[in-house]
């Protein structure tokens, strides 16, 4: 049982270090020189700035960081978990219930842990820096929403999985993987219509001359322009961003209103040319073929937990409980995690240089660029990163690669 637990705590606490590494690197490398043809980005005060912004930011990620991996292995090494585990068993005789309520105990624990930390980013670094719109009030019922909904939406895929577990034996896993499989298609298909909403509003672009422009690309292109909305971000940040959601018909793009105000209608049409390449390119379906495999391996890791008494009994639980499998499942994991994120953002940033090129062939490079270098002006993005922070954590590619490759297309 020792042995157990020291591997388990290897498994966990390693990446977790390895992690916190890399960030310091990205950290000393944030005082690189600027590339050349980056230094038109930040004026010097707007930059020394910028570096004031990143340490703070830097500084709250890594007492976070290291103050959840501390909370996680108290309460695996103390027993709490053990403890959790019969508490929830004790509230009801149904195992399904047992299985979501402990988990649930945990995930409220993470929830206002977290809630900590993103108040303190919002209200104590985004508002000192002229990002922060949010209300506190605003803040905190974002926060019961989001506790909501993700604790409606977990407890149903743990009730589900729980009672698969319970009464199909040895056809968990392919009733498993379709479930899981069904959620994921489910959540596509209704966050922007509906999830969206409880949040922001969305409305339907209107702006004249930049409603031009965007049907004469729309039409080159063959995108439906009615699937355009514009969301109010404005209520709660600064910061700009659009995305691409959807499947099918209900497919959509997403333009914060921010984004809108403070770019040119030049460069609004490169960032919807941007977005409307993923469309093209199927990049949605790519990366649900890509969790359709991860799901598949993620399983068999978990069905295997599941059996393996042991590692149960090494933690104080001296039986197979569904809820506390899952949770042991995410910590040994973590090394694993790193690898499949390495290879999830090189496909992730690959699909984005794909992006860049359509929207270099249905737009002005310059547009382009220009485009990027306001998103990374208006949301203080580092232009120096350090190539192994980029390679673990980077969906994106850092601004000068985007900027060398679309100069190629020119």
């Amino acid at each position: 049982m020792t042995l157990i637990r020291i591997v388990v705590f290897l498994l966990f606490f390693l990446p977790s270090a390895f992690s916190l590494y890399v960030s310091f690197l990205n950290y000393r490398h944030s005082n690189s020189p600027l590339p050349s043809e980056l230094k038109d980005v930040y004026d010097p005060p707007k930059y020394d700035r910028w570096k004031q912004y990143f340490l703070e930011g830097f500084r709250l990620n890594i007492i976070q960081s290291v103050l959840s991996m501390i909370l996680i292995l108290v309460l695996l090494f103390s027993g709490a978990f053990a403890v959790m585990v019969g508490w929830s068993e004790d509230i009801t005789p149904i195992t399904q219930w047992q299985n979501v309520i402990f988990l649930m105990m945990y995930l409220f624990l993470s929830f206002v842990f977290e809630s900590i930390f993103k108040y303190f980013s919002v209200f104590q670094i985004e508002e000192k820096y002229g990002f922060n719109k949010t209300t506190k009030k605003l803040f905190f019922i974002d926060r019961i929403k989001i506790m909501i909904l993700a604790g409606a939406a977990i407890s149903g895929l743990i009730y589900g999985l729980a009672s698969a577990w319970n009464h199909f034996g040895i056809w968990f896993y392919l009733f498993a993987f379709c479930f899981a499989i069904l959620f994921i298609v489910i959540t596509n298909l209704i966050y922007v219509p509906v999830i969206v909403p409880l949040f922001n509003k969305l409305t339907p672009l209107a702006t004249d001359s930049l409603k031009a422009k965007i049907e004469d690309l729309s039409t080159r292109t063959g995108y439906r322009l009615s699937s355009i909305s514009v969301l109010n971000q404005s209520l709660r940040s600064t910061k700009l961003n659009a995305y691409f959601a959807g499947l099918g018909k209900a497919k959509r793009i997403v333009l914060f209103d921010t984004l809108i105000h403070a770019m040119s209608e030049e460069e609004i049409t490169a960032v919807l040319a941007h977005e409307i390449g993923h469309d093209k390119k199927r990049h949605i379906w790519k990366m649900m073929a890509q969790s359709v495999i991860l799901i598949a391996g993620y399983l068999l890791i978990l069905y295997g937990i599941m059996h393996y008494l042991d590692l149960h009994s090494a933690f104080g639980v001296d039986h197979i409980a569904f809820g506390f499998s899952i949770l042991l499942f995410l910590i040994v994991m973590s090394p694993l995690e790193i690898l499949i994120s390495i290879l999830a953002n090189v496909f992730s940033r690959k699909h984005e240089y794909e992006a860049d090129a359509f929207a270099a062939s249905q737009v002005p490079v310059s547009d382009m660029v220009s485009a990027l270098k306001r998103l990374s002006l208006e949301n203080f993005s580092n232009l120096t990163p350090h190539p192994l922070y980029v390679l673990l954590h980077y969906t994106h590619p850092p601004l000068k690669s985007r900027i060398e490759a679309l100069n190629r297309h020119s």
